[in-house]
Order: C-alpha cells, then structure tokens, then sequence
C-alpha cells in the first residue's frame, strides 16, 4: 500500500494472499480462515474465522522492519515510518461467539509485527469471528481528526466541540509513541506531537 507517497508493506497471516478484493483462505494448520475486504483508500478489514476450540488463537499481522509500533489506551495500535510520522492504525480489537458473546481478545507488539490473540474458553459457542481492521492515516479530516478518531467518536456519540474542550481544559500526560493524552469529562483523547491531530478518543 502507499500512504502520501510512502510505500507501507504488510504481510497478512499467509502469505499467499496475493490481492486485497476479497480472498478467503486457510491459515494452515490452524483450521481458521480470513476473509480480507478492501474498505477503500487503503482501509481494509481482515474478519477471522475460528471453528473450533482446537483452532489456531494467534494471528500475526507484520509490517517493514523499518515501522515502529506502539499500542493505544483503547487496545488499538499505530504505526509509525522511521520519521515518526503516523501511517495508520489497526482498530482496537474485538471478537464474539456464535451467540454474540464477547470472546477475549488482544494486540501483541513483536517488534514490527502485532499479533492477535484470541482466547476461547470451554463455554465459548462456535464459531468465534474476529476483525482486525486496518485505517490509513489520511491526513487531517473534520479540523486535525484523523478517521480513526472520527470513526471512535462516532461509535462513542462524542461531539467535535467536546473533543476539543477537553484538549483545551483536560489533564494532560505523556503517552506512548510521541503522543499526549488529554483526560477530561470522562473522555480519552490522544494526540500526536508531531503533527498535532487527534489519533483516536475514547472513554474512560
């Protein structure tokens, strides 16, 4: 993928995965299988489908070895070139069980790779699906809002006007990754310090 003229390469869990329309396959042995959708403007979500308990829990996303990754108070993660300028996020992660119940999931940070964990117990209903869902950086949207921050605020009914209340009025902290974190009003937002966008707000 290419992000504002820089080349981002990616390997998904196989790498035999040539093209991003929509190609299901087998993680071998795992008995798992992903299905890669292509969202447009280099987003794309890889949803992870687990049959059984036997199944393969672990599943590695690695980027060039020149990407530095560094992980979000929401579970998510971004990745940065070795300018330190944000090339995009994966989503904080999330999976359920056949009933629509929560499954325990979680990012691993291996250097340049992050893993995905995936963690059934015996009264988990099957199949499990996951959804790891990858967001370029697209540069500033909605006033130095990144669209993984829109895409938070949405999911978490939080107005623009908030956001920036808290920026102006909130505590703030040193966060991971040359970030800030402003706390205010129940609201979590991160901010880059290099370009001074918003990477993404949650609660708490």
């Amino acid at each position: 993928m290419t992000i504002d003229g820089k080349e981002v390469s990616l390997d998904l869990p196989n790498k035999e995965l040539e093209s991003l329309g929509l190609d299901e396959y087998s993680t071998s042995p795992s008995g798992a299988s992903i299905a890669v959708t292509n969202e447009g403007g280099g987003a794309f979500r890889s949803l992870i489908h687990i049959p059984n308990l036997e199944s393969n829990g672990e599943f590695e996303f690695s980027f060039s070895n020149d990407m530095t990754l560094s992980s979000l108070p929401d579970g998510g993660v971004t990745v940065r070139d070795n300018k330190g300028d944000i090339l995009g996020t994966l989503d904080a992660p999330w999976a359920i069980d056949a009933t629509g119940a929560s499954v325990k999931t979680w990012y691993e940070i291996r250097q340049s790779t992050i893993v995905q964990h995936v963690a059934p117990t015996s009264s988990t209903q099957f199949p499990v699906v996951a959804d790891p869902f990858w967001i370029p950086f697209l540069g500033i949207m909605g006033g130095h809002l990144t669209r993984h921050a829109l895409t938070q605020m949405a999911k978490r009914k939080i107005t623009k006007e908030l956001v920036e209340h808290v920026i102006k009025t909130g505590r703030g902290s040193k966060g991971n990754g040359n970030t800030t974190v402003f706390n205010g009003n129940g609201i979590r937002v991160i901010v880059d310090n290099v370009s001074g966008n918003v990477i993404t707000v949650t609660k708490g």
